[in-house]
């Protein structure tokens, strides 16, 4: 089975060089692990993520932890919704 990481492989990151303190991936990630289980706002994902921090991080890189509900829509919303 292929990683759904791959089908956002080439998605820009839309932020500023300095401003990036998650891992773009990681983020797009977390977002769609939250979806998929239930998730249905930004606050609910960061709570999800949070309490599935030992799991996410055999798969993901989370140097920083998990990004808060803020930095969750201020990422999604600068992405371009045709390219995503």
């Amino acid at each position: 089975m292929e990683s759904p990481q791959k089908y956002f492989e080439a998605l820009p990151d839309p932020r500023i060089k300095r401003k990036q303190l998650h891992d773009f991936q990681g983020v797009i990630m977390l977002v769609l692990c939250g979806v998929i289980a239930g998730c249905d706002e930004w606050t609910t994902i960061e709570e999800y993520a949070k309490t599935k921090i030992d799991f996410l991080q055999t798969f993901l890189k989370l140097p920083n932890g998990i990004p808060s509900h803020d930095t969750f829509g201020d990422i999604f919303a600068q992405i371009d919704p045709v390219q995503f």
